[in-house]
């Protein structure tokens, strides 16, 4: 009996009937074979592949359609890089091999691109130490260029010439056409009332131009050419281009991105340089962090007072070294602080109301420290005049522009030089 019981619970334990089998090997699963399991793996490793292939087909189809439809629009550039003044004229949003061919790109100095290194190509010709200056006489509302600036200065009788340093506002941005900017309107009222037709009112301003820059453009466009006089047209950009970038106070608008040019070596940033899908990814995200950036020194009080407190020194240092600079010429500096739209309860949105009241401040303190310079005007008085001549938050519309030129003419005129030197200071 003992025996039976035995065989009983090995017929329990091994229902198979075969002795010394594994109840744990393979005939205990017949329906899991090694075979039938291949066969499962390569089912599920071939519809991944398709999957995979399908994903690939929809973002080549939406990289397409992308290029096609936004074009330039995924595009975060609108500047070429200009080696010594950072930032050259604005383009609108432009592919980099596009601004590469532009007025301040490589190779309108002759720089052409051999196996990734740019190579100058034009080893013979005469050379002009002053000539990288030469784009800013060319802006799309110049009237004088810089050869016709040279022409100028260089005439037996040299005539009354005065020349403008500033932003897009100096450079007259929003005129209808270049004879309705507040420049050429003031050199058509300054002949009429000094009575002589010799007298130029030559533009060397740029659009985004912060004072650190336009320091230089003293130095390297209008300083050479022995000005008579020099009018300088500027603040709003001085005061938002660090608070709107996250730039250093005096730093020009592009430098935080040529900075990730140079040392940004990430696989995303140059996947990016690849796809427009992922530029415009790219842009949005660049575009969240500098809001975020914004939101939060806005926020912090004393983060807030520092980065004015930089603006104002900033500023104030190169407006007095202009002036100093002039005087070393003998030239007549004139330093006007240019209005804006949010000045003085222009409507603004209500998310930007932070921003107006952090640059209101920001303007009020520098006015504050300049107050004592003979050569500074405040021109913020306008803003009555203005309102409802602005085209944006800065720029004037045609019968703006003749405002501005008729009370640049009411501080200048009494300062303009009647003596013109014949010869070379």
């Amino acid at each position: 009996m003992a025996e039976v019981g035995s065989n009983e619970r090995k017929t329990v334990e091994n229902p198979g009937g075969i002795p010394g089998e594994d109840p744990k090997g393979p005939s205990q699963n017949p329906g899991h074979s090694p075979a039938k399991n291949s066969t499962k793996r390569s089912g599920l490793g071939a519809k991944l592949l398709l999957g995979g292939i399908s994903v690939l087909f929809c973002l080549v189809n939406l990289e397409v359609a992308v290029r096609f439809l936004l074009g330039n629009r995924v595009e975060w550039e609108t500047r070429p890089f200009e080696p010594f003044f950072v930032s050259g004229d604005y383009y609108g949003a432009l592919s980099l091999d596009r601004l590469a061919h532009t007025r301040e790109g490589p190779r309108a100095s002759g720089y052409k691109n051999i196996g990734g290194l740019y190579l100058h190509e034009r080893p013979k010709g005469s050379w002009d130490a002053n000539s990288r200056a030469d784009f800013l006489f060319d802006h799309y509302l110049s009237r004088y260029s810089a050869k016709e600036a040279d022409r100028l200065n260089n005439l037996p009788k040299r005539p009354l010439r005065i020349y403008i340093i500033g932003g897009s506002l100096a450079v007259g941005s929003s005129a209808t056409t270049k004879e309705k900017t507040w420049h050429a309107l003031l050199e058509g009222k300054l002949r009429k009332s000094l009575g002589r037709e010799d007298l130029y009112v030559i533009n060397a301003a740029m659009g985004a131009f912060v004072s650190s820059q336009e320091r230089m453009t003293m130095e390297w466009a209008v300083a050479p050419r022995e000005p008579d006089m020099v009018i300088v047209l500027n603040g709003y950009n001085d005061i938002h281009t660090p608070i709107s970038v996250g730039v250093a106070p005096g730093d020009p608008l592009q430098t935080g991105m040529r900075y990730a040019e140079a040392y940004d070596t990430s696989f995303t940033r140059w996947f990016c340089q690849q796809s427009a899908l992922a530029r415009l990814w790219w842009k949005a995200r660049m575009e969240r962090r500098l809001r975020d950036y914004r939101e939060r020194v806005l926020a912090d009080k004393d983060e807030s007072e520092i980065l004015k407190t930089g603006i104002v020194d900033v500023y104030t240092g190169n407006m007095k070294w202009l002036t100093k600079r002039g005087k070393q010429m003998g030239a007549q500096v004139s330093v006007f602080f240019q209005p804006w739209k949010s000045q003085g309860g222009g409507e603004i949105p209500n998310s930007e109301k932070l921003l107006a009241t952090f640059a209101e401040s920001t303007a009020t303190k520098i006015v504050e420290a300049m107050k004592q310079t003979e050569s500074f005007h405040d021109l913020t008085g306008l803003q009555p005049e203005l309102l409802g001549h602005y085209t944006d938050a800065v720029h004037l519309d045609d019968a703006g522009q003749e405002i501005l030129a008729e009370a640049i003419l009411k501080q200048i005129l009494p300062k303009v030089p009647t003596q013109i030197p014949t010869k070379s200071r």
